[in-house]
């Protein structure tokens, strides 16, 4: 996540992060019906950087310790200056 907001600052880019819950049948969901659809993935590339992190992974828990996460699938825009939320989301 450190090095992606070094990178957001680098290219004037914020970040959405999505967190995901392998055992989520809804998480499962969120892959193929929004991660998965050629207009949002060309619209992340041109626009925002994607961090895609999987609970259980030091990452994904280090994020959840800076990030309350209240329900799966998970997702936020994050502000890669400040690092401030300023978005989020769950179905």
């Amino acid at each position: 996540l450190d090095a992606a907001r070094k990178v957001g600052r680098e290219q004037d880019r914020w970040l959405v992060v999505t967190l995901h819950n392998p055992t989520d049948f809804a998480c499962q969901q969120m892959i193929r019906d929004v991660w998965n659809d050629k207009a949002v993935q060309e619209f992340i590339r041109e626009s925002l950087l994607f961090v895609f992190l999987t609970v259980g992974t030091s990452e994904a828990e280090r994020y959840r310790q800076y990030y309350p996460v209240t329900a799966f699938p998970h997702w936020a825009l994050l502000d890669p200056r400040t690092g401030k939320r300023v978005r989020t989301g769950s179905k």
